[in-house]
């Protein structure tokens, strides 16, 4: 906060889903936030923090956490943002920003490595820093052919990825590793990230748009007893506060999701869906699902939504088509670590949350 002498925990990303949730999770605990936010200057890089946290929160609140907290306003990959003091006071970092675009790949690239690359380079400057926490993604270990990632399992440079955003988190994770951080950094990936536990998907509506649409058109780019690993945005939260302050982990990469026994069979997600045994379910590749507008249409308010829906569940669908069934959690767990709740838990409340909003005014709202 300003004014504090204690030293901040400083946020990348607080504007969005995970970043957001997070800022929330650390307040809550009374921890001092600040963060880096890309807007024209100061009141409004204010207005971003207080829009984003009160998805979680009530305004008000909101409001007072975003008038306080200590801001840096900038983009990650420009020089002259690091003159800012608040960079030499963190003692721990969380760098949650990223582009998740599946389609410009030079603003991809830019904010996702060479940003992640400035920031890491400034804060191995700075004196106080204890930790430096990187949220990743499951799926940066590419295109193996393996129903199991394990948290062991590295990127490596002749990996295939499926778009720019996984390759370009994937190449985040190889210039950490060789930047000299040491026992400082640790690593978190979580895998699909969809609703929130008590909120469902008023905050955002994430992914929820893609198993929603394939309860509708009763198909997708799996087998109905294929396993879909994913968590909600709360646990998510909570697991990231959990490392950024944990004295001594065993590792230095952690998988935040289902794992194992908290993974759902497509079937049992559907159903939680409102899908029927009787509807029928094909499984189609992700070309497939680009040739559905006229399927879509009814669904939509016009060809443009249609198309651009298609065009949505078919980037998704190639990371069905990687075949993973689950990323092994054992090393958060072992941590001490809750386990995580399973989606067809709380997939009602994301329903109940999601009110009128057409499948197409979700798939926009993925911030």
């Amino acid at each position: 906060m300003k004014g504090s002498r204690r030293r901040p925990i400083l946020l990348t990303g607080i504007t969005g889903f995970i970043g957001g949730a997070l800022a929330v999770e650390l307040v809550r605990a009374g921890h001092d936030i600040a963060a880096v936010v890309r807007a024209t200057d100061e009141r409004a890089a204010r207005a971003r923090v207080a829009a984003s946290l009160s998805r979680f929160i009530d305004g008000e609140a909101a409001s007072a956490v975003a008038a306080n907290l200590g801001v840096a306003v900038g983009d990650l990959a420009a020089a002259e943002l690091y003159e800012h003091p608040l960079f030499d006071r963190a003692s721990h970092v969380v760098h949650a920003a990223g582009c998740t675009s599946f389609a410009t790949k030079a603003e991809v690239r830019r904010a996702n490595v060479e940003g992640t690359a400035r920031l890491a380079q400034r804060m191995l400057r700075a004196p106080a820093l204890r930790r430096f926490l990187h949220v990743g993604t499951a799926y940066s270990c590419g295109d193996r052919p393996a129903p199991v990632v394990y948290e062991e399992d590295a990127p490596r440079q002749h990996h295939r990825h499926v778009n720019e955003y996984a390759r370009s988190k994937a190449a985040a994770e190889l210039l950490l590793a060789e930047l000299g951080f040491g026992e400082r950094l640790l690593i978190a990936r979580p895998s699909i990230v969809i609703g929130h536990t008590r909120l469902g998907v008023a905050p955002s509506s994430s992914l929820f748009w893609y198993c929603r649409a394939m309860a509708a058109l009763r198909r997708g780019p799996f087998d109905l007893e294929d396993a879909r690993d994913i968590v909600p945005v709360d646990y998510v939260a909570e697991a990231l506060a959990f490392l950024l302050l944990r004295e001594s982990p065993r590792a230095r990469t952690y998988h935040v999701s289902a794992g194992r026994a908290g993974s759902r069979s497509l079937r049992e997600m559907l159903l939680a869906l409102g899908w029927r045994e009787g509807d029928g379910w094909q499984k189609v590749s992700s070309g497939a699902l680009l040739g559905l507008r006229s399927e879509l249409r009814p669904l939509v308010r016009g060809e443009l939504e249609a198309r651009q829906l298609a065009s949505g569940l078919g980037a998704c669908a190639k990371f069905g088509e990687l075949g993973v069934q689950y990323f092994d959690n054992a090393r958060l767990l072992s941590e001490g670590f809750r386990a995580p709740p399973s989606f067809v838990d709380y997939a009602g409340v994301c329903l109940e949350s999601s009110g009128s909003a057409s499948l197409f005014e979700q798939m926009v709202d993925e911030a």
